[in-house]
């Protein structure tokens, strides 16, 4: 087993990620997680890299919820939704 310990794992990454995106072809999956982790990730996402991840080729599966309604100040949708969706046109997004 590999541990990797980093100072800036959102930078890191949202970095991996593109490079995923850039070597890969056809339709992406990706499984989001909620809560306050992902949010420098999402916001990381709709910035620096908003141009360089095809957006259009990825479908946002969320994969974690709590049990409150999507606009409560505690939805994990609505953190993705504020954070994401909101701001980069052609990201899909099951919930």
């Amino acid at each position: 087993m590999t541990v990797h310990i980093s100072e800036s794992p959102a930078v890191e990454a949202a970095a991996a990620f593109a490079a995923l995106c850039a070597s890969s072809e056809g339709p992406l999956f990706v499984a989001a997680s909620g809560g306050s982790t992902p949010r420098d990730l999402f916001r990381l996402w709709a910035s620096e890299y908003r141009e360089r991840i095809p957006w259009e080729r990825i479908t946002l599966f969320q994969v974690d919820e709590r049990c409150v309604p999507p606009d409560d100040a505690q939805s994990n949708w609505k953190m993705l939704n504020e954070e994401l969706l909101a701001k980069v046109p052609g990201v899909k997004a099951c919930r």
